[in-house]
């Protein structure tokens, strides 16, 4: 069972992502996160009815207060490294949406660079016109055109957009969908290890940050 709400989770997390990049229409994104939402909490409700069932059968007080401060740790830890990877993929869906319009009707124009950004990747803001309305951008420079590639503040750039979403641009012409689509994947799959640890730490496939998981198993035995 705890097999299939990862699975359930990791499916409809994945596709919520997808379609929602895809542009579907709104009821079938919701319908993908309900999935999600259904895979987790069959993994919840089989996390939670595990531990009562091992509290109860654990007569040691000490015993049960050490675990609990040890799947406090675990918790905390797993919830950390689920932010952070989900902050990963909230920008990873925003690219992939923006990435479906440049590569549906993507148009190009000529921005002018305002700022350099501090997030790196060689990241600046820049602004654009389109149809005499004034747009704001982040993106990399273009790296594909050496003539762009270290455009400074000031200078001009070439920029596409969508023609029916203006606001949606990029210095570089995207290629696909989703970029390093093998990452997003990857950390798909850590992102739903770190909500198992927060939700059952003693889990098969929570993260391991310590020995007393396995402590745990051998005393079941």
């Amino acid at each position: 069972m705890t097999v299939t709400g990862f699975a359930i989770f990791i499916g409809g997390l994945g596709s919520a992502l997808l379609t929602s990049g895809l542009l579907l229409p709104t009821p079938y994104v919701v319908l993908c996160i309900v999935f999600a939402l259904g895979g987790l909490s069959v993994i919840v409700a089989i996390g939670i009815k595990r531990e009562k069932r091992l509290n109860h059968q654990t007569c040691n007080p000490a015993t049960i207060n050490a675990d609990k401060q040890n799947f406090i740790s675990a918790r905390v830890f797993g919830l950390v490294i689920a932010m952070a990877l989900g902050d990963f993929l909230y920008l990873r869906g925003q690219e992939a949406w923006t990435n479906y319009w440049l590569l549906t009707d993507g148009q190009q124009g000529i921005a002018t660079v305002t700022s350099e950004l501090w997030s790196g990747h060689n990241a600046v803001e820049y602004n654009y016109i389109v149809n005499r309305a004034d747009y704001t951008g982040k993106s990399g420079r273009n790296w594909q055109d050496p003539k762009y590639g270290n455009v400074q503040i000031g200078g001009k750039s070439v920029v596409f957009f969508s023609a029916s979403h203006p606001w949606l641009s990029q210095l570089n012409k995207p290629r696909t969908l989703i970029e390093g689509l093998p990452v997003v994947i990857i950390v798909l799959v850590l992102e739903a290890f770190a909500i198992i640890t927060i939700v059952n730490p003693r889990s098969g496939w929570a993260f391991n940050f310590n020995n007393e998981r396995k402590t745990s198993s051998k005393t079941e035995r």
